[in-house]
């Protein structure tokens, strides 16, 4: 007679699936900083300093950063002229992070406007604009900058800078363009790490995860499915062998 192990089979399947699906707990904390709102009627670069990760607070597994700009855009065109005339302004603000001499990340805020037969000598508006957008993110889990943040010794320096240019389509080239662009960025590095007393002293105040003093469910739940494996199997074996006999 065949031996009835289909059920341990069953049993030792449910068992390798939640042990798979176990959590693994991780914390992280999040650095900020910020360049404020600074007119760039002409091109700057600003420097952030970012702390390191606090290696106190255990091993680090993955950086991520990532920034979120801004610009107000205001001005005027005049039309100098002698007819009407038909065109388009384009103010495109580039931000660029760097570290060092490495660019991290870019990215380009765009205001546009267009005008439709502006006779001679009319002034208009241009704007107001308030684009913003995120650049981002950018996951390191080795290399040079991941080794640099990776000591809490010091804080590092980035460098935000911007670029201005502006752009006409149309018309005949004849007109006087003021745009007065302020704006600026926040810079966030998250650190994500795992700790090495996870639920007790010393862990951060991140994403939390599970007490490492409280039975979780899915252990709960393997440790009677360890006891169902070990009982069906000796149940198995005791009918097999009064079977047999």
């Amino acid at each position: 007679m065949r031996r009835p192990d289909r059920l341990s089979g069953f049993l030792l399947v449910g068992l390798a699936f939640l042990s798979q699906s176990a959590p693994t707990w991780a914390d992280f904390v999040i650095e900020t900083a910020s360049t404020g709102t600074n007119p760039i009627s002409s091109n700057f670069t600003q420097t952030l300093a970012e702390a390191k990760f606090d290696t106190s607070l255990g091993t680090l597994t993955g950086i991520t950063i990532s920034y979120v700009d801004n610009t107000i855009i205001s001005g005027s065109v005049t039309n100098l002229a002698a007819i009407a005339e038909s065109f388009t302004i384009t103010q495109t603000t580039t931000f660029n992070l760097m570290q060092g001499s490495n660019l991290l990340l870019t990215n380009s805020l765009v205001a546009s406007q267009s005008y439709t037969n502006l006779a001679p000598s009319q002034t208009a508006a241009f704007g107001v604009f308030t684009p913003s957008e995120a650049a981002g993110p950018l996951v390191l889990t080795s290399g040079a900058l991941f080794a640099a943040l990776s000591h809490s010794t010091s804080d590092i320096l980035f460098d935000f800078s911007t670029q201005l240019t502006t752009r006409v389509v149309g018309g005949g080239g004849n007109n006087t363009i003021v745009i007065n662009p302020s704006g600026g960025a926040t810079l966030t590095v998250r650190y994500d790490y795992t700790p090495p007393n996870p639920g007790g002293p010393g862990s951060g105040g991140g994403s939390g995860g599970p007490d490492a003093s409280a039975p979780e469910p899915a252990s709960v739940v393997l440790t009677a499915l360890g006891g169902l494996i070990v009982g069906s199997a000796g149940f198995a074996r005791r009918r097999w062998v009064r079977d047999r006999a």
